[in-house]
């Protein structure tokens, strides 16, 4: 045989891949709840880390959330920490992708507490410091919160309101179990949220009825928002096991 004839042989040979479709990864019992909350926790521990671990070794001043005066090694450790977070909560999010929650139920009460926590840690936040700017003024607050630790106060507000969303989460879920009606459902919340914003809103010195505005509203806007979310996430799950078979 000459040569060009095993060129030619070559040439004509159709190199593709042996498989029609690409292998399809073994997740048959996902939790997106799970998968979510691993990427929150990697992502902060990761990623706070990064700026407070790296300022403290490289020997700047800590960042006042609420008067930043950044030096351009404050932005690089913000830069690193959240591109370092993101990835390790990325990582974080595949491994819990794979852990497998067979139980339907287990399964449908992480996803209720993951959304009532999240939904309410935020409005919370937002509420409460809507409700101390209104009670105090925009300055007077801003100062009581310089002065009582800007990061302190933070973390504590979103700590509250995190434990607010999840006992609602932990209500909502049994609620629908035993078939309440949303009425019930809303005052059994607001009957959780209200003495939680009462006792909030009185650390900042804030005496008047905007603790009731709080215990009533960011219930009836958690309630409002997080069904449609808890019915995504189950059937983001379903779509993941058919493609998983």
């Amino acid at each position: 045989m000459k040569a060009w004839e095993v060129t030619v042989s070559w040439q004509q040979r159709t190199v593709a891949p042996t498989r029609a479709e690409p292998p399809k990864v073994d997740i048959r019992f996902p939790c997106p709840a799970l998968s979510r909350g691993a990427f929150l926790v990697a992502f902060l521990v990761v990623g706070l880390g990064v700026v407070y671990g790296g300022g403290s070794w490289l020997g700047v001043a800590p960042i006042n959330l609420l008067q930043p005066e950044w030096t351009r090694t404050h932005m690089l450790l913000v830069g690193a920490g959240l591109l370092l977070g993101t990835i390790a909560g990325f990582i974080a999010a595949a491994f819990a992708m794979l852990i497998p929650v067979r139980s339907e139920p287990f399964n449908d009460f992480l996803i209720t507490e993951w959304q009532f926590g999240a939904n309410t840690s935020l409005a919370w936040f937002m509420a409460i410091g809507a409700a101390v700017s209104w009670s105090l003024g925009s300055e007077r607050a801003k100062l009581l919160v310089i002065e009582m630790g800007a990061e302190r106060q933070a973390m504590a507000v979103i700590g509250a309101g995190l434990c607010v969303g999840l006992v609602i989460g932990a209500a909502f879920f049994a609620a629908v179990v035993f078939r309440l009606s949303p009425v019930a459902c809303a005052l059994i919340a607001c009957a959780i949220a209200l003495p939680v914003s009462r006792w909030e809103l009185l650390r900042y010195g804030v005496t008047g009825w905007q603790w009731i505005a709080v215990g009533i509203a960011v219930p009836v806007i958690t309630l409002g928002v997080s069904p449609a979310m808890i019915e995504r996430d189950r059937r983001q799950r379903r779509v993941i096991m058919e493609d998983s078979r």
